[in-house]
């Protein structure tokens, strides 16, 4: 079982979870400090990839806990406007778990914020844009 922060059983130190994704296309990285996630997704090449939808769920159960979608710029000028490329919305780059960042909508749960992540528990983080991504990890 991964070490638990010392301020809150509960909540994921920062050595809880360290791992990147072995994946085809993009590349995520899930890491923990101070009891905050964080995903960060990246393109093979190391260049940000802004990803079109974002799903969290158990491993075992499949269950999810938390999910996001890209709100799509409503025309070519304003896609321009921000530098991205279709199906890769934005050029954001890194997500904490449970906030929805702006020009993102919150799809799972349908009101407030998702479940904590458990210490000991594994869950897999998945991502599309113009790339797919998954990668486990474990508190």
């Amino acid at each position: 079982m991964s070490p638990a922060s010392p301020d809150d059983p509960g909540r994921p130190s920062a050595s809880s979870v360290d791992e990147t994704a072995n994946v085809t296309t993009l590349r995520i990285r899930a890491s923990a400090q101070d009891g905050v996630v964080v995903f960060t997704f990246f393109h093979p090449s190391g260049r940000p990839c802004g990803p079109a939808w974002i799903a969290v769920e158990e491993a075992d159960s499949k269950r999810a806990l938390w999910s996001l979608e890209a709100e799509q710029p409503s025309s070519e000028n304003e896609r321009a406007a921000i530098g991205s490329s279709a199906g890769s919305w934005t050029g954001l780059r890194a997500f904490r778990y449970g906030v929805v960042p702006s020009g993102y909508r919150q799809l799972v749960p349908g009101d407030g914020p998702p479940e904590s992540l458990q210490a000991g528990m594994t869950y897999r983080v998945s991502a599309y844009g113009n790339r797919f991504g998954a990668h486990l990890f474990t508190i």
